[in-house]
């Protein structure tokens, strides 16, 4: 067989691999794990995080085949009030993420502007940032972001949009959480 052949031979198996959707419904102090495509296959476990490895156990052992010739998706039955919040969690946090990647680009840039073409001490562009000395010559070697500005102002304003909705001041410093 040439090389050609199996690896169309491997994308072929990719393809047709069979993805079984589960149901996990907590009952006290366990995940009860049912697979409805697959009528007498269930088991239980402790964690949510034990879920996929347990089923797919399971599954691989009904079925008499092995554990990596198929995939599972777990799906937790959850209250719907609980499902949106933490989907609502999710989309902060990756928006999050999104803003924080952006805020280094921009911090790393306005530190390269200082400390090259104004010529200021990182002691005096640390003053001006609020940051450490320290900090300030971390971010002096990393290697200058190619940065988009159109993107970062986007980004600035949509942060500040976001801070006007949830009732913070842009200006104001953030809380840790407790």
């Amino acid at each position: 067989m040439s090389g050609h052949t199996k690896w169309s031979e491997i994308k072929r198996q990719k393809a047709e691999r069979r993805r079984y959707q589960v149901t996990a419904e907590r009952d006290g102090k366990f995940w009860l794990l049912r697979v409805p495509e697959l009528p007498g296959v269930f088991t239980q476990v402790r964690r949510l995080e034990q879920a996929p490895e347990m089923i797919r156990d399971v599954i691989a052992l009904m079925l008499d085949v092995p554990t990596d010739t198929f995939d599972v998706d777990v799906e937790p039955a959850l209250d719907p009030v609980l499902a949106e919040m933490i989907a609502s969690t999710q989309r902060i946090r990756t928006a999050a993420a999104h803003f924080v990647n952006g805020s280094n680009t921009r911090l790393i840039s306005t530190v390269h502007a200082l400390v090259g073409p104004q010529q200021l001490t990182l002691r005096d562009a640390a003053a001006l940032l609020d940051l450490s000395f320290q900090r300030v010559a971390q971010l002096a070697a990393e290697p200058t972001p190619t940065s988009d500005e159109a993107e970062l102002a986007s980004l600035e304003a949509a942060s500040e949009r976001i801070l006007r909705e949830v009732g913070a001041k842009p200006d104001a410093q953030p809380v840790a959480a407790s």
